[in-house]
């Protein structure tokens, strides 16, 4: 099966579920869901009971996660990744501008792993069974092949694999790999 290109330049925006600012999902499952926010202010993160989340900066120069009223995360570099408990109360504070990020999110039966990978790493990927594998580029220059196509996206697009895929492109491009798993 030929994978389709996610553009992320199409996905509709919405609010949070706290309706403290936007999101963008480029797909969700019944205890899962993968996606692009934007930090745009100070805010408290939405409450995701029994969940695992993942953060990455792409853009912006950063934020601090206070969760439970103690500052535990800091994030300042592009591709940096944090992870922490979804059901904490989790407020964020930009550091001196607004940030876009990539977010994964699993709850119950779901389990995940994000990555930061140069496109000289990726190699070959392949789903295991009953897991989904997104790929996102995250510069420019990336080149998807899987299932016979060939597919150029833009930074921030993506596809979900159903068959093994490469990531090819010059040295340094970067791609972010999104594991999602039954536990």
């Amino acid at each position: 099966m030929r994978p389709a290109l996610i553009r992320h330049a199409a996905l509709p925006v919405t609010r949070w579920k706290n309706d403290a600012g936007r999101r963008a999902e480029i797909a969700t499952g019944k205890d899962w869901v993968v996606g692009f926010a934007w930090l745009d202010e100070d805010a408290p993160f939405s409450d995701y009971p029994n969940a695992a989340r993942t953060i990455m900066l792409l853009e912006g120069p950063g934020f601090v996660l206070t969760i439970e009223g103690h500052p535990t995360v800091r994030v300042e570099r592009v591709h940096e990744i944090a992870r922490f408990p979804g059901d904490l109360p989790t407020q964020c504070t930009i550091l001196g501008g607004p940030c876009v990020v990539l977010n994964a999110v699993t709850s119950g039966l779901a389990r995940h792993h994000v990555a930061v990978m140069d496109v000289t790493e990726a190699a070959a990927v392949t789903p295991e069974r009953d897991e989904i594998v997104f790929l996102v580029a995250l510069t420019p220059g990336v080149t998807f092949v899987s299932g016979g196509a060939t597919l150029e996206p833009a930074p921030r697009d993506a596809i979900e694999l159903s068959g093994p895929a490469e990531a090819r492109g010059p040295a340094g491009a970067k791609i972010a790999k999104i594991r999602i798993a039954p536990t």
